[in-house]
């Protein structure tokens, strides 16, 4: 039996015999070739080895990239410029059936922009010099090699479809390999089938890419039809594949995607752009490491097993670890991390402090694997049931992961000194997972491709005049007029040629489908729901419903447009919004809050004076954070040296060395200068000349701390104190200091090291902060006198009177607390205008609820 090879480019060999098979045709004997593909087979049968690595067409642009920028002209190129420019020298390439070379110079340089052409020449000449440095050949090198060496095949029968057009390289490739003896048919005639009419297509108008989808596969379930019998040929297919993810992905719909899916879809990606963000804009610090590790796409679990934990990190040490290696600036450099690391170590004394120093050493190695090989450890892959192939999602991960791993790793191959951050974004503009057809699985793929892979019943959707055919764009590297000095205008890849060939590829996959018999449907969005606005039908849907009804007018075709229901799809749970809205119902809103917390609970924990100020800045606030206890978003700027927090935090602890210890003043300010310098080793600044600056100010506010201290005798500093007090409410703080001054009365002080004075003198609400220290030192057997509040930054006292008065306002505050407990009542503070910029903004109902009132909505 003799073989029968076809040259078929893009068809796709495995969809094609399939496809062939399932439609009852004999593929015994027959193959589908490639070019390179031909290329190959006929050097092998010509005894003819390569010695070369081949250099694959995803490698291509790196190789550009690596020498783009020292071509004059493309010295401000990006990435993706070397994208297009690989494309572009490989369909100029293809257009030469000989002498590639002096054609490409002849020709070129009667462009209409010779300077570019030069350009474009110069980085052709230096790509074909790399590979021959590298010992790689590319796929045109590989045919050209096997036009000119390859020995004509006898024994074969060789084959073109007419479907898919062949380029003038391939046939000087077919013509050589096949010396001459080769001949074109049609599918319908590989299929053995005759041609039918265009009758019995279903023309329908969707409201939107997502009704329209919904529609298609709402008449699928209906209709019991088996999915692996279902093919959707989209005209806009990263639209679309986006559309049918999502939707496969909430109703768990089997799908594969001949057409790929935008790579963002997949874990890999999500977590390579959070890198990318902790790289770039976040400049390694805490906010966007926190979210790397607290991402869905990150192996939390996987992670945990690597620090030695054996189940995932509690939230607590999460945030201890993104703090500490945040503030360090941990990233892939892996001698800085150990110098930073090293650093830090003799300022840990904490068990928990070493504890987290431990993970964060382990973290560091991890960052040592790389950008590509920390992302191939730790993305998630979501996996399927136990014991079952890859889910839909999984194999959209896998696929989004090797096309990262190979985009970033051939790079770095040929740019070895160049910065990955350069081209993630171009990484995460992919399409990814462009696989073949599956049993079970429904099918979505380009309108060419569904030719390859043709089921029973066939969906092409996207059919607006907006999307399809197309509008005439040029390339702007190869321009129309280049392309015609190359090749015939009628088969130069001209913008007017590609719309042509979208209209002609349409008519021959309906074609195909009449000559098999199968159930097709045409639709289009009727409405473009992010422009709000209407949509047009493509023009050629009017053309192919005249060639399936001749005589037909457009009256006649839009009475036979079916209309997708927009409320109508059983896939979804949204058409009964609809039909409770037609039926004149009335949507009322039901209260969805948390259940009440305990109050016997929270009666039981003892509060400190901080969060007692929370309650009465804001009641509201103090539920969610403090009873609920929601973390509260508390942003890091990666250029502030030492937040206000831990610039507080190091004078407290200068604080009570000078209540306990004693020192001079100059012995004061040099502790004060060495606890700075070594609070940086936790947080190395971005900026030296900051910290520098920074700590000149910290010193200078620890002198005037030094000089407006009264040196009284000190009691006690930072000392718990706990009691309950008789309104029922349990309290527990530590007071920065208790004094005894020269007059024998017992003072608290409280240190503040803002600049801004906001307390009042005898003011309680203000003031209720000591007033509550003052109340539990009472207890504990300490008369309180009088309480102040020290400005160290500013040198100023402001005082508080603990009396009476107080006493009856302190407990008149801890009922009232007390009921709100009891009650679950904690309403906003209507004259607290803080709630713009507080943390809890955006899952607080009140500040919409204040909306309403203020522009008189609400009730």
């Amino acid at each position: 039996m003799k073989e029968t090879i076809i040259l078929a480019p893009g068809a796709g060999s495995s969809e094609l015999l399939r496809t062939l098979a399932r439609f009852g045709k004999n593929t015994l004997g027959l193959r589908v070739f490639s070019r390179v593909e031909l290329a190959g087979y006929a050097l092998m049968k010509s005894g003819i080895s390569i010695t070369e690595e081949f250099l694959t067409a995803k490698e291509e642009p790196s190789v550009i990239y690596s020498f783009l920028n020292e071509v004059d002209y493309f010295k401000a190129a990006s990435f993706a410029d070397a994208e297009s420019l690989s494309s572009a020298i490989a369909a100029m390439r293809s257009l030469i059936p000989a002498d590639e070379e002096a054609v490409l110079e002849t020709r070129l340089a009667k462009g209409e922009f010779p300077e570019k052409n030069a350009a474009i020449l110069e980085v052709y000449r230096r790509f074909l010099n790399k590979c021959d440095e590298d010992g790689r050949i590319d796929s045109v090198s590989l045919v050209r090699r096997a036009i000119e060496y390859a020995a004509a095949v006898s024994d074969v029968d060789f084959r073109t479809l007419s479907e898919y057009p062949l380029m003038p390289i391939d046939i000087a490739l077919i013509e050589a390999v096949s010396g001459g003896a080769y001949r074109e048919i049609s599918l319908t005639d590989l299929f053995g089938r005759g041609k039918k009419d265009l009758s019995g297509i279903v023309f329908t108008e969707g409201y939107g890419r997502i009704n329209e989808a919904k529609d298609i596969i709402d008449g699928i379930f209906r209709n019991k039809t088996p999915l692996d019998k279902c093919l959707i040929a989209a005209a806009d297919t990263r639209a679309y594949s986006q559309v049918f993810c999502d939707l496969a992905c909430s109703y768990d719909i089997p799908v594969t995607y001949g057409c790929g899916v935008p790579i963002l879809n997949s874990n890999p990606a999500r977590l390579l752009k959070l890198i990318h963000e902790w790289m770039t804009t976040g400049y390694y610090g805490i906010d966007p490491l926190r979210r790397i590790l607290d991402s869905d796409a990150f192996d939390r679990a996987g992670f945990a097993k690597t620090l030695g934990a054996e189940d995932t990190l509690k939230r607590r040490d999460t945030e201890a670890l993104a703090v500490m290696a945040g503030s360090l600036r941990l990233s892939f450099d892996a001698a800085e991390n150990r110098k930073r690391l090293d650093a830090l170590r003799p300022a840990l004394n904490r068990e928990y402090d070493l504890k987290v120093y431990g993970w964060a050493e382990k973290l560091a190695g991890e960052f040592a694997l790389g950008c590509t090989g920390f992302l191939s450890k730790y993305a998630l892959i979501r996996a399927g049931d136990a014991g079952a192939p890859l889910s839909p999602a999984g194999r959209i991960d896998m696929s989004a992961l090797r096309v990262i791993s190979e985009t970033l790793d051939a790079y770095m191959r040929y740019a070895p000194d160049g910065d990955l951050n350069e081209i993630i974004p171009e990484v995460l503009d992919k399409t990814v997972c462009s696989e073949n057809s599956r049993e079970g699985c429904l099918h979505v793929t380009t309108i060419a491709g569904a030719m390859s892979c043709m089921r029973e019943n066939l969906y092409v959707c996207g059919l607006s005049s907006a999307a399809f055919p197309g509008s005439p764009a040029e390339n702007y590297l190869l321009l129309d007029s280049d392309l015609t000095l190359l090749a015939d205008e009628d088969i130069a890849p001209t913008s007017e040629n590609r719309v042509r060939r979208n209209i002609r590829n349409l008519f021959d996959l309906l074609e195909l489908a009449a000559s098999l018999g199968v159930k097709t449907g045409l639709s289009y969005p009727g409405y473009s729901l992010s422009e709000l606005k209407e949509q047009n039908p493509s023009s050629v849907l009017f053309r192919i419903y005249e060639k399936s009804s001749p005589g037909a007018d457009m009256e006649a075709f839009k009475k036979a447009l079916r209309h997708a229901p927009y409320f109508g799809s059983g896939i979804s749970s949204d058409r009964l919004i609809g039909d409770a809205y037609s039926r004149g119902a009335v949507i009322t809103y039901k209260d969805q809050s948390a259940e009440k917390s305990s109050a016997e609970k929270a009666l039981e924990r003892a509060w400190s004076p901080s969060a007692l100020s929370n309650y009465l800045q804001c009641p509201r606030h103090f539920y969610l954070a403090n009873i609920l206890g929601l973390p509260e978003k508390e942003s890091d700027d990666p250029f502030q040296v030492l937040s206000a927090a831990q610039t507080g935090t190091l004078t407290h602890i200068m604080m009570e060395k000078l209540a306990y210890e004693g020192c001079s003043r100059e012995e004061f300010i040099d502790a004060s200068s060495r606890l700075f310098d070594e609070a940086l080793l936790s947080r190395p600044p971005i900026h030296p000349s900051d910290a520098a600056a920074q700590k000149r100010e910290f010193l200078k506010m620890m002198g005037t701390a030094f000089d407006m201290d009264p040196h009284n005798e000190v009691l006690s500093a930072e000392e718990e104190y706990r009691f309950t007090h008789p309104a029922g409410i349990k309290l527990h703080g530590y007071p920065d200091r208790v004094e005894k001054n020269a007059d024998g009365d017992f003072i608290i002080a409280d240190f503040k090291s803002k600049r801004k004075v906001d307390h009042v003198e005898d003011d309680f609400t203000t003031c209720m902060q000591v007033v509550v220290y003052a109340w539990l030192c009472e207890q504990a057997g300490i008369d309180i006198k009088n309480c102040e509040y020290r400005y160290i930054r500013k040198g100023r006292t402001v005082t508080c009177k603990y009396d009476d008065d107080m006493r009856e306002e302190l407990s008149s505050f801890l009922s009232g607390l007390k009921d709100a407990i009891e009650n679950n009542d904690f309403p906003r503070n209507e004259n607290d205008i803080s709630c713009k910029y507080c943390g809890m903004a955006d899952i607080c109902e009140w500040p919409e609820k204040a909306k309403g009132e203020e522009d008189g909505s609400g009730e």
